[in-house]
C-alpha cells in the first residue's frame, strides 16, 4: 500500500511527546543534575531507575523533584524491587512530591499486591510489563483494579498485533497503555508506530544511556526541539536498516 505501519493501523497522530528514562546513577544528585540537563535541553519528561532499596529511593525522588521544580513530568520505575509495604511506603512519597506514574514496584506476579497497593495510592500505579500470561491474561488485571495503566511493548508481547489488542482493551476500561522501550532499535520504532496509531498512550520511551538503541539504523527517530518524536513517514516501519554496518559485526553466518 506504500503506507507507514501506523497509518494502516489508524493514525491518531504523528508525533508524541518523548521521556528521557535513565538508568542507574551513583548518587541522588547525579540523578538532579542529569535531569536538569533534559529539562533544559527541552525534554517533557524524565523516568528514574533508582537504586532500588526503598530508603534510598525516597531521597532520589525527593532530590530530582526539588532540583527540576513544577515543570517537569516525573516517573519512577524501581523495577520490580519492593515488598508491599516498601512500595506502599515510596509510593506514599511520591504522590505527594506530584509524579505521573509509579511503575513495576513489585513483581508482575503479585496481583493481589498490586490491587492493594492500587486501592492505597492515588498516585496511578503501572504493571504488566511481564504479567504471566500476555494479553489474554490481562483481563484479570483490569478487572480486579490491580493496575491504573497497562504497559506493553512488542517485543515482550508478542509484536504490534497483540500490543494494539492490549491498548485496546485498555481503552475499553477507560485506562492508558503505556510502550515500553522495545529493546533494540528496530523493536523501538515499531513500539513508535503502535502509539502513533492510538489514542490512550502519552509517551513515548527513550533509554537516554543506551547506545544501542539507534543501533543498525540510517536514519533512527530523533527528538525535536518541543520533545517530541515524530513516527516515520515512509512505508512500512520507515526506517532504513545498515546492512553495511551489521555486514562489520558478524561474526557468523548459519545455514
Amino acid at each position: 500500500a506504500g503506507l507507514p505501519v501506523f497509518r494502516l493501523l489508524g493514525a491518531f497522530r504523528d508525533r508524541l511527546p518523548a521521556y528521557a528514562s535513565t538508568g542507574g546513577l551513583p548518587s541522588p544528585e547525579a540523578f538532579a543534575r542529569e535531569a536538569l540537563e533534559y529539562q533544559a535541553a527541552g525534554w517533557p519528561a524524565y523516568k528514574i531507575h533508582p537504586p532500588g532499596i526503598a530508603s534510598k529511593d525516597v531521597d532520589v525522588a525527593v532530590a530530582v523533584r526539588r532540583a527540576v521544580g513544577d515543570n517537569l513530568k516525573l516517573m519512577f520505575d524501581p523495577v520490580s524491587a519492593y515488598s508491599y509495604y516498601d512500595a506502599l511506603r515510596v509510593g506514599l512519597e511520591l504522590q505527594d512530591l506530584d509524579y505521573e506514574w509509579f511503575e513495576d514496584p513489585m513483581d508482575d506476579a503479585n496481583i493481589d499486591g498490586y490491587r492493594k497497593l492500587c486501592s492505597a495510592l492515588k498516585i496511578p500505579v503501572m504493571a504488566t510489563e511481564y504479567a504471566p500470561g500476555g494479553f489474554e491474561a490481562l483481563h484479570q488485571w483490569l478487572s480486579s483494579e490491580a493496575t491504573d495503566i497497562l504497559r506493553a511493548d512488542v517485543t515482550v508481547k508478542g509484536g504490534i498485533t497483540p500490543v494494539m489488542k492490549i491498548a485496546h482493551l485498555a481503552e475499553g476500561f477507560r485506562m492508558n497503555c503505556e510502550l515500553h522501550h522495545g529493546g533494540n532499535a528496530l523493536a523501538n520504532v515499531a513500539n513508535l508506530h503502535v502509539a502513533g496509531a492510538i489514542a490512550n498512550c502519552d509517551y513515548y520511551e527513550v533509554i537516554i544511556n543506551d547506545e544501542s538503541r539507534n543501533f543498525g539504523l540510517l536514519d533512527p527517530p530523533g527528538i525535536d526541539a518541543d520533545g517530541n518524536v515524530r513516527v516515520p513517514e515512509k512505508p512500512g516501519l520507515g526506517v532504513e536498516i545498515d546492512f553495511g554496518l551489521l555486514d562489520h559485526h558478524t561474526i557468523q553466518m548459519l545455514k
